[in-house]
């Protein structure tokens, strides 16, 4: 008998949570680019009138400890953390595939030796890795960057290595390199085309974790400066003013909450949707 799809008993007409996850991740992008365009007010004007009011027909999510607008203020914080998650997912996937690629496919000593690099950053607590980093360098976006790419390179290195190296044996790359091809056309036209779909979701499930981290370090004062308005921050400033305006730090941390589900949640698509193409390939 047929096995059922585990979508059969779902009434029509209604979407399925990959539907909804995709769905809010888009709109969060599209109220990151195009958000600043409709907002009535900056999120740097500051307002003595309007200090810590509640949500208003004036002010849709209220106004912070200075009268700035809270909803202002967090659609240009996804603005911040979405650049923040996309720098940093892009320099750490391009040098941890570039690390694993090279680890995988190298001999034995080189491979050892690469290894023994991954595993000497997870040796320290990630935390204090990016801490530390954040100390040394200059404050600033590009601080933000470095730190969290550096804490970040080594898984997507490691899952390319694996990759790699069930790859390797497999017939097609074993014709091309009895057909004469050097190991950078092996790499660059055969292993890698097949590599990229497990990167593609480290890419999106790993810009989870950096919104979350530069959220973290904005709460604790050793994030983004001021002049970027950050979720983090926001809960910061707010906690001082949860018994008489709770809505300073609830809604911050109500985005960040929905930012974070819905990328976990498209990065679990997108890992069922590569794994059941692997399996049928």
């Amino acid at each position: 008998m047929r096995a059922l799809h585990k979508n059969a008993f779902r009434k029509p007409g209604v979407p399925g949570p990959n539907v909804v996850l995709s769905g809010i991740l888009i709109a969060l992008i599209a109220c990151a680019v195009l958000g600043p365009f409709f907002v009535h007010y900056s999120p740097y004007e500051v307002d003595f009138s309007h200090i810590a009011q509640r949500p208003s027909a004036l002010h849709w999510l209220g106004t912070d400890e200075l009268g700035r607008d809270v909803l202002s203020r967090i659609i240009y914080g996804a603005r911040t953390s979405l650049t923040v998650a996309a720098l940093v997912q892009l320099v750490a996937i391009g040098l941890g595939m570039l690390v694993g690629l090279i680890s995988g496919y190298a001999p034995r000593a080189l491979d050892t030796t690469l290894v023994a690099i991954m595993d000497s950053f997870y040796a320290f607590p990630g935390l204090v890795f990016v801490i530390v980093i954040i100390a040394i360098l200059p404050p600033g976006l590009f601080s933000i960057v470095v730190a969290l790419t550096f804490a970040n390179w080594p898984l997507p290195a490691r899952v390319t290595r694996a990759k790699v190296l069930s790859l390797r044996n497999e017939e097609f790359v074993v014709a091309a390199k009895a057909l004469g091809a050097s190991s950078r056309r092996v790499l660059l036209r055969h292993i890698l085309p097949n590599a990229v779909g497990p990167v593609i979701v480290q890419f999106v499930q790993g810009a989870a974790s950096v919104v979350l981290s530069e959220a973290a370090l904005s709460y604790m004062g050793i994030g983004l400066p001021a002049s970027y308005p950050g979720w983090g921050a926001m809960v910061a400033r707010g906690r001082d003013y949860l018994l008489t305006s709770p809505h300073m730090a609830l809604f911050p941390i109500l985005a960040l909450t929905v930012m974070v589900i819905s990328l976990n949640g498209v990065g679990k698509v997108l890992s069922t949707r590569f794994d059941a193409r692997a399996r049928y390939n």
